[in-house]
């Protein structure tokens, strides 16, 4: 590294400090006024509030810290060499304004690399666990394992022509309870299952007590329901996370639950093959 990128990262690297300091305690005191109240509702003491924060953390910066940061301070410092007619001096001395600019990019492309690890995998687990810190003193003792299930929940596969109702569903395991699935055949006909229970194993739907219907011809109704004790499906592609982001989206009606919501670029992808027409 030459002395002069030496020179341009130093200046560069230390407004860059004092504005993500900055910027990070005032994003941390403005949102512990807006919530103190729901602190105190929630049980929170002193050490558990500093705790949730720091799991909020990676998600602040990935929002709106890092980048603001890096403007201002990235513009403070080529103001401040302007002033001092640095820039003039070291175009004179034959130094190409895209050699100038290296440290710059250097510094674009490691924060880049950041963002894009905190938004995929640091910032929607650190979220999670905030709010684990936060609804840990719960009034209700089944609160907790209560909120990992989803009921009443319904989604189509788009691409599939699948429809499925799940009276229960457990985000973190993937079980269903009474769930119930629609689906159309390539010759044009429908098939119907429904179940007292379903569960994914080796990357296949199992469901216990399974009826489903069959097309009967010879039959006075155009179909019957076949009972099994376990069946196994295999032509169900939809997975875990696919309907763990399916639930995510759905859930972004609201300012406070947007807000509240982080999606990593793998959620959307799940979210797009269960839409694959969806073009907004």
């Amino acid at each position: 590294m030459r002395l002069l990128d030496r020179y341009l990262l130093r200046e560069l690297l230390i407004p860059l400090g004092y504005c993500l300091s900055g910027f990070l305690i005032f994003w941390i005191s403005f949102d512990l006024f807006n919530k103190l109240d729901d602190f105190h509702q929630d049980n929170l003491d002193a050490f558990e509030i500093a705790r949730y924060y720091l799991l909020q953390i990676p998600g602040m910066l990935g929002e709106i810290v890092m980048p603001v940061s890096l403007l201002l301070a990235l513009l403070y410092t080529l103001t401040n060499h302007a002033r001092h007619h640095e820039l003039i001096a070291i175009r004179a001395a034959g130094v190409s304004l895209w050699r100038i600019c290296t440290p710059y990019w250097a510094v674009g492309l490691l924060f880049s690399l950041l963002l894009y690890l905190l938004n995929e995998h640091w910032a929607p687990k650190s979220i999670e666990l905030a709010e684990q810190v936060r609804k840990k003193h719960s009034s209700n003792p089944v609160d907790s394992a209560e909120r990992q299930w989803q009921n009443d929940l319904t989604f189509r596969n788009d691409g599939d022509d699948r429809f499925w109702r799940i009276r229960s569903y457990n985000v973190a395991t993937g079980e269903m309870v009474e769930p119930y699935v629609k689906w159309r055949l390539p010759d044009g006909s429908h098939r119907q299952l429904v179940a007292e229970r379903g569960v994914r194993s080796n990357g296949v739907w199992t469901f216990f007590n399974a009826r489903e219907s069959v097309p009967d011809s010879s039959a006075d109704s155009p179909r019957v329901w076949e009972q099994t004790g376990v069946l196994a499906v295999a032509e169900f592609s939809e997975t875990p996370e696919q309907i763990k982001s399916e639930i995510k989206i759905s859930q972004l009606s609201g300012i406070r639950a947007a807000k509240g919501v982080q999606l990593s670029i793998v959620e959307i992808l799940d979210y797009k093959r269960l839409h694959p027409h969806l073009t907004h």
